[in-house]
């Protein structure tokens, strides 16, 4: 996010500065601004498009349960053997 707002910062200050002539003081201005526009809008397309990569992954996934093979209630062993590749009438 820092990294967006400084370039956007530098790039923004740098457009005012020459192509719009605005005077130094003016232009950082005008650049502080657009910047922080910038990265406020590049933090909510985060935000709000990737929650799963704040949190880690599958980190919102319950875990799979499955029963025991004996009719008992199981566990998160049993669900990941369930999909295991090598067990029989799984796909390959």
């Amino acid at each position: 996010m820092t990294a967006v707002f400084l370039t956007a910062w530098v790039g923004f200050t740098g457009l005012e500065r020459w192509s719009e002539l605005a005077p130094w003081s003016g232009a950082v201005a005008a650049g502080i601004l657009w910047a922080g526009v910038v990265a406020g809008t590049w933090w909510f397309a985060e935000w709000t498009l990737f929650p799963r990569a704040r949190r880690g992954g599958d980190a919102d996934r319950a875990p799979r349960r499955v029963a025991a093979p004996d009719g008992g209630p199981g566990g998160e062993r049993e669900a990941e053997r369930a999909s295991d590749p090598d067990r029989v009438g799984a796909r390959r």
